[in-house]
């Protein structure tokens, strides 16, 4: 995708109406490489000294778990199966031999080649500048930032994106023909993300829908691609039947209510809410520029674009997604990673225009003009100011977020393994924590004595408590022994983590009623711990 300068004209003024005979920017292939170390470079700075050191998301627990024993039916991982990402991941536990550093440091090195396929993607359309523009919105992005610090593969939404992008404008406007390459990345993608072959497929289309026997072509290749994947993806579940089956019941769980239609319309209001706030979140105030930019192409259509598809691309790259987040799910703020690289790009080279237009207001008092510094002068303290929301604010995600998290789940995991047997001990977790600590206290996983809150809620009556155990272990705040029950013993950690100990007697029971785990039958009273003692 590299072009050599004396192959097209210079960069022209930003904002200056579309030429006939146009053709993509050339892209010199020194200035991008040292562009991309640079890049590179500051991502690695970044995130490396700041990555997560536990696992970070109850999904982060359901890839560590797949990375040993891969079971979408038993969500190892969770439906619909992500297999490139976790045989990615098992490849690099090879080296380092913990999952959630491989995980992590594939965030990192997503986070690193998507920033690069946003630079490359940026700069073939609109030049240099805008390229390293929209590389500095991308990299200092909150969201971008808090998802290369942890184990989850929202990350590579946005590289599959950057990459198939520019696919297609090379195809469409770059007299190079690569639809099969889109193919291949968009089959590949779907192993990382397998939503990325519902959101990239019409885009991909797009960019070689002239051009039938390759897209034929195209096509098969994709199938091809997408079967190596799920096939044995399929069978190391125990088959299509049990993968099927998982796959319904979370859709079931996460998907619209379909029970009447103002329950469908609430939710998907609820569902473009959470979008809205997940895109404002992403962009910070680069939602200025797109807007600016948005009014600018209203009054002269091709303002933005290099050519009048452009914005046609765009939009079937962002269309899907919305439409998916609207009104199918939406939760984590990762999942907007899917459109942020068309909406950086277009924010970056509206800020691009922008300063066009401040330059021509100030040349008469300055006498020169003023393009290219003010470009960079009106994104940096956006850049600022997004790169602070990560560092210093708080909020999901945020990196005050991540380092809660470390500090709750590592001394709960350290105690329960210092003071507990695995032999006589349950833990039972909510949904913060039951699949992290099924990772880190496999001993206690083996022996069948991690229960989670959710298995206790909708269990038909009292849940016995397995023969052999004398102690349960409460952890956090998703669930509480209640109060004035003897025998149980709080544990507070810092900056809110907690533990509740209660010793068991033989025929004890459990039962979740009203927000209290109450433990019935009975209970002989606080007793030192296995490990006390030591």
């Amino acid at each position: 995708m590299i072009v050599r300068p004396a192959e097209a004209n210079a960069d022209h003024v930003a904002g200056e109406p579309t030429r006939p005979g146009f053709s993509l920017r050339p892209v010199d292939p020194a200035r991008f490489a040292l562009a991309s170390a640079a890049v590179v470079t500051i991502i690695l700075v970044t995130r490396l000294p700041l990555a997560a050191e536990m696992l970070f998301h109850w999904d982060s627990g359901n890839y560590a778990l797949a990375i040993e024993n891969y079971n979408v039916a038993s969500h190892q991982p969770h439906p619909p199966g992500y297999p490139l990402y976790v045989a990615t991941a098992w490849l690099v536990h090879q080296l380092v031999g913990e999952a959630n550093r491989s995980y992590v440091l594939l965030s990192v090195a997503g986070s690193a080649a998507a920033a690069v396929a946003v630079l490359g993607f940026a700069w073939r359309l609109f030049g240099p500048r805008v390229g390293v523009l929209a590389s500095i919105l991308f990299i200092t992005s909150p969201t971008v930032w808090s998802h290369g610090e942890v184990a989850l593969p929202y990350v590579f939404l946005a590289l599959f994106s950057a990459l198939i992008g520019w696919c297609v404008v090379e195809t469409r406007w770059g007299g190079r023909n690569l639809t099969l390459p889109g193919a291949a990345l968009l089959g590949m993608g779907g192993g990382f993300r397998p939503d990325l072959l519902m959101w990239l497929s019409l885009p991909w289309l797009y960019g070689s829908f002239r051009r039938l026997r390759w897209l034929v072509a195209g096509g098969a290749a994709v199938l091809v691609i997408v079967a190596a994947w799920a096939i044995p993806m399929a069978q190391l579940s125990g088959g299509w039947q049990a993968y099927a089956t998982a796959t319904q019941q979370a859709q079931e769980m996460w998907g619209p209510p379909a029970s009447t239609k103002r329950a469908f319309v609430e939710h998907a209001q609820m569902q473009a809410e959470r979008t809205r706030d997940h895109i404002r979140y992403a962009l910070g105030p680069a939602l200025f520029f797109l807007a600016y930019g948005l009014v600018r192409m209203a009054a002269q259509p091709r303002a933005l674009g290099p050519a009048a598809g452009v914005p046609l691309l765009f939009a079937l790259m962002v269309t899907p997604s919305v439409l998916f987040f609207v009104f199918v799910h939406i939760t984590n703020p990762g999942y907007i990673l899917a459109i942020t690289v068309p909406l950086l790009l277009l924010a970056a080279k509206s800020a691009d225009v922008l300063a066009t237009d401040l330059a021509k207001g100030l040349r008469q008092v300055l006498g020169s003009p003023t393009q290219k510094p003010l470009a960079f002068a009106i994104v940096a303290p956006v850049a600022l100011w997004n790169a602070g929301i990560f560092l210093l604010a708080p909020g999901e995600g945020s990196l005050e977020h991540i380092r809660a998290h470390d500090s709750e789940l590592k001394p709960i995991v350290e105690h329960i393994r210092s003071h507990h047997e695995s032999g006589s001990t349950i833990v039972i977790s909510g949904a913060w924590g039951i699949r992290h600590l099924e990772y880190y206290l496999p001993d206690f996983r083996t022996a069948h004595h991690l229960m989670s809150t959710m298995a206790i809620q909708d269990a038909d009556g009292p849940t016995d408590v397995p023969d052999g155990v004398t102690t349960a272990v409460v952890v956090n705040d998703a669930v509480e022994a209640a109060e004035g029950d003897p025998g149980v013993d709080r544990i507070d950690f810092p900056p809110g983590a907690s533990l509740s100990e209660v010793r068991l007697a033989n025929g004890a029971t459990l039962e979740f009623a009203d927000d209290v785990l109450r433990i019935a039958g009975p209970q002989p009273g606080p007793v030192p711990t296995a490990r006390e003692s030591d």
